[in-house]
């Protein structure tokens, strides 16, 4: 049993560094990107609205909300990736036939896009604060909370990605995945305001908006960087981000792994 054991994590290994090898070639052209579209919306939410009438403390907030709405947003490469590869090459039914568990597949897969979206978001605070700087209050910067509730969102990102991936059915249906499904859940998932402010608006819609997953992200790595009193308590939230990854991850892998007739 311990050689069983041994032997899945060394194959589990192998399969991770392989989606680490691939997210090598992609991931500085990556940062670039984050790099340029933080840039121009701090740019934006900071200095050219606040002169509208919006609140000078914008910027920031937005600022922190972009670790989780950039990794939501990779989900569309996830599936993107994943669904071409079924339609095409099908190299996915390769890794079938090693000696392990089906779903160490998948969740390697998960971990591998999860390190490329750390890679892509460790960035994003420094570089807001930088182009910020007095604009962008650190005083309650929680680090630990931060790299709990950090590590937790990528790994979010990657399990929600093959939850999101097995109701796709081929390459046509893409589009469909950001215009019905990822913009809807980021845009009332807390992107722009605090779920408080929604809750003492409209209280109704702020309850159903607690069914959406998105909106734990958001809160809680706000909560852990700025500490205001303003957002869902840190913890609560992070065990919902937690809670969520497996439950998604469960789903999506049992969908995945029918679909593809995996034994």
């Amino acid at each position: 049993m311990n050689k069983n054991i041994k032997s899945y994590l060394n194959l589990f290994w192998q399969l991770l560094k392989t989606e680490l090898i691939i997210h090598k070639k992609t991931v500085v052209g990556s940062m670039i990107d984050v790099s340029i579209f933080v840039t121009v919306l701090v740019f934006v939410f900071a200095y050219l609205f606040p002169a509208l009438g919006m609140n000078k403390d914008f910027g920031a907030f937005y600022a922190v909300g972009m670790i989780a709405s950039i990794c939501f947003f990779e989900i569309f490469t996830i599936t993107s990736n994943f669904v071409s590869d079924i339609d095409g090459n099908k190299t996915i039914n390769y890794f079938a036939i090693l000696p392990m568990p089906s779903w160490f597949i998948f969740v390697s897969r998960a971990i591998g896009y999860a390190c490329k979206t750390i890679l892509m978001t460790i960035i994003i605070i420094p570089l807001a604060k930088l182009l910020l700087w007095n604009r962008m209050d650190l005083t309650n910067f929680a680090t630990i909370k931060f790299i709990l509730m950090f590590l937790s969102i990528n790994l979010f990102g990657g399990f929600f990605g093959f939850f999101v991936v097995s109701f796709v059915k081929n390459m046509p249906e893409i589009g469909k995945v950001w215009r019905r499904f990822i913009f809807p859940l980021w845009f009332f998932g807390g992107s722009d305001f605090p779920w408080k402010v929604l809750h003492n608006v409209y209280p109704k819609l702020g309850y159903l908006a607690l069914l959406n997953p998105l909106l734990y992200p958001m809160e809680g790595i706000r909560s852990a960087v700025l500490g205001k009193s303003q957002y869902l308590p840190f913890w609560f939230s992070l065990v919902m981000v937690i809670a969520l990854s497996l439950f998604f991850g469960w789903i999506g892998t049992v969908r995945l792994m029918k679909r593809l007739d995996f034994v």
